[in-house]
């Protein structure tokens, strides 16, 4: 899995001068603590994967975009032009996850909640992804997060540390066929966002971020 498509799953970009009320409750807009990402802000990352490579890109946000009457702030990679859609309020973030390049994944964006700032360590949540596996066919993935750090401090890969941070750890199972695996853990600091990524092939951290 690319590190932009993990980037797009997990991190998480909230933040508008304005809010809308929708249908659900609570009311869910483009602002919260571990998602303070306002238009023009900009955040840099590098990627890892044990050989001499770097993959260095940066994500810009662009402001907001209303879909279904409701708001969902857009990140854009200023290279390739990827965009994500994400949103937060009464605790959780959620995002438009893309998981189009995974073989047999389902075509259209994936809703997802990737955050539970409101949770205590241990705390976890669990969603399904329908997936067509071969020989098993479409089977129903289950993915697991658990909360496994909560207001404590996290050093980057680059050496950074971050005071409040919650990291997140994210596994997917098909019960009872095939076990739990960790997918990725990631760290979110509150005031800056996700900070790092760390999954059994590769780290993505953060390098520097611009608020305007």
């Amino acid at each position: 899995m690319k590190a932009r498509l993990l980037l797009a799953v997990a991190v998480l970009a909230f933040s508008a001068c304005t809010k809308e009320k929708s249908k659900e409750t609570p009311i869910k807009g483009t602002t919260c603590d571990y998602a303070p990402y306002f238009t023009g802000a900009t955040f840099s990352y590098n990627m890892v994967d044990g050989s001499t490579d770097t993959l260095r890109y940066t994500l810009l946000v662009k402001g907001d975009s209303m879909i279904s009457g409701q708001p969902w702030r857009v990140l854009e990679d200023v290279d390739m032009g990827d965009k994500s859609l994400f949103r937060c309020g009464g605790g959780e973030y959620e995002t438009m996850a893309d998981f189009s390049d995974i073989p047999g994944a389902q075509a259209d964006k994936f809703h997802t909640v990737y955050l539970r700032d409101n949770l205590p360590p241990g705390g976890s949540w669990t969603e399904s992804v329908l997936v067509d596996i071969p020989i098993l066919g479409k089977v129903n993935v289950t993915v697991t997060h658990t909360i496994i750090q909560k207001g404590a401090p996290k050093t980057t890969k680059q050496g950074q540390t971050f005071d409040d941070v919650i990291g997140v750890r994210t596994e997917a199972s098909v019960p009872p066929v095939y076990p739990a695996q960790e997918i990725f853990t990631n760290f979110y600091a509150k005031g800056v966002g996700l900070i790092q990524l760390e999954s059994p092939t590769d780290t993505t951290y953060i390098t520097s971020y611009v608020f305007p």
